[in-house]
């Protein structure tokens, strides 16, 4: 017999998954997003980072038409990625859950204006 793993979810805000490629960065990170909400997103990035360090994240979208530079964040998870959702280029896929930090006003308004041009329909 199997057990499953649950998870309590901590997410204060749904996320959804992005219609777009998203690629995420700083200076020791670089990735593409799995899906973003309010509260955070998820990346597949091939390095890993300090849970307890604090960070700044660029977004920026494959068409280029979106573009959101040094967002307040933290890692809050960090795992090996599941081969068969990160496909197999390369040995190490992490999945990374970040978590925004301290948005601004105008942060928040450019967060929501992308999640609704990647809700369907839009």
């Amino acid at each position: 017999m199997t057990r499953k793993k649950y998870r309590i979810e901590r997410r204060k805000h749904p996320r959804i998954e992005l219609r777009s490629v998203t690629l995420a960065f700083n200076d020791s990170t670089f990735g593409e997003v799995i899906d973003i909400g309010r509260g955070g997103l998820a990346l597949h990035t091939v390095g890993g980072g300090s849970e307890s360090d604090p960070q700044e994240l660029s977004l920026l979208t494959g068409d280029g038409n979106f573009f959101w530079n040094n967002v307040s964040c933290k890692i809050v998870s960090d795992v090996e990625a599941d081969r068969e959702k990160a496909g197999n280029y390369v040995k190490k896929i992490r999945r990374q859950g970040i978590q925004f930090e301290e948005l601004t006003p105008e942060q928040q308004s450019q967060l929501q204006e992308f999640i609704n041009r990647q809700k369907p329909g839009s």
